[in-house]
């Protein structure tokens, strides 16, 4: 039996899960991400960590097939990261690095949206679909597109990343990749948190985050943060009370509308009900003065028709 593991680093933890070469779960378990000094210490823990597990479960290097690993950065072919915006790295040659520290194991690092996505469409949401976008959610935002049952990684490998697209200009703060207003400052875990401690401090209301010991998304009330987002650092949006006046005059006016067309259709279709079926007969019904012809014209039965139609509908 062969077995292999597979390893996604966040910038909060490492999850990290062994399997079987059919892709069944035999044991998942974490380890904390240490960001510190540029990330020096994340793959010798991850290593560490995968020779602990072989040890755990009798298993030798020759029962592994390798390793594989999601990242939350763009990477190239030659598993390498030009720079990330959650674990403090720069340039790093992350399989060349990873297999010296496991004694030559194989290990294939790519883009953790981008693998996530295709462990979807082998064996979870995506399973029978050659035609996948995933969004993933942590601490960054990331998005993985497959076309035809192949990633769309892009020049850079950077073809499905939404987590660093600009939704607000207007930002002040910058982001971890550099940029500023970047959708993952907002959609995120850690920009959740952001946006609740910018709240918290923007006036002395009673909240019952502030006697969170430890603030994390999963504490937070996302709706109200978001409500406070678009309300105060959106400059498109408006005020609550105008965008409530603005949906009930909408539907006010959808309202009277049909109203109107009813009143329209209830007293005029049985004036075109009898034009309507001598048009059909063909019977003499404008004098000579009105038509160049005794007949009703064909350009007057298909309006009277058309008109008929319309109003029953």
């Amino acid at each position: 039996m062969k077995y292999c593991f597979g390893i996604d680093i966040g910038g909060t933890t490492v999850k990290m899960g062994l399997f079987q070469e059919d892709g069944e779960l035999l044991d998942k378990w974490e380890i904390k991400t240490r960001t510190e000094n540029q990330g020096e210490a994340i793959l010798p823990d991850i290593a560490q960590a995968v020779k602990a597990k072989m040890a755990e479960k009798k298993l030798v290097k020759e029962q592994i097939i390798g390793l594989g690993m999601g990242l939350p950065a763009p990477v190239n072919e030659d598993g390498i990261v030009q720079n990330t915006a959650n674990l403090g790295w720069g340039y790093k040659e992350v399989t060349r690095e990873l297999e010296e520290l496991l004694d030559g194991m194989k290990v294939i690092p790519g883009n953790d949206a981008n693998v996530a996505a295709l462990g979807e469409m082998w064996k979870g949401g995506g399973k029978g679909h050659k035609n996948v976008i995933m969004v993933t959610l942590g601490t960054g935002v990331g998005g993985g597109i497959i076309v035809d049952g192949k990633c769309l990684v892009g020049a850079h490998g950077a073809g499905g990343e939404i987590g660093h697209l600009c939704v607000n200009y207007q930002e002040t703060e910058t982001c971890g990749c550099g940029k500023k207003g970047c959708l993952e400052q907002y959609a995120s875990a850690t920009g959740i948190t952001r946006l609740a401690n910018m709240r918290l401090a923007k006036d002395e209301k009673p909240s019952t985050l502030r006697n969170v010991a430890e603030m994390s998304a999963k504490s937070l009330d996302t709706f109200e943060i978001f409500y406070y987002f678009l309300m105060h650092r959106c400059k498109f949006a408006v005020n609550p009370y105008s965008t409530v006046f603005v949906c009930l005059f909408t539907l006010f006016c959808v309202w009277t509308a049909g109203a109107i067309f009813t009143l329209i259709h209830f007293f005029l279709t049985p004036i075109f009900v009898p034009f309507y079926i001598l048009s059909i007969l063909k019977i003499k019904v404008f004098p000579v003065w009105a038509t160049h012809d005794s007949v009703f014209p064909d350009w007057k039965i298909y309006c009277t028709k058309w008109i008929f139609m319309i109003l029953l509908v």
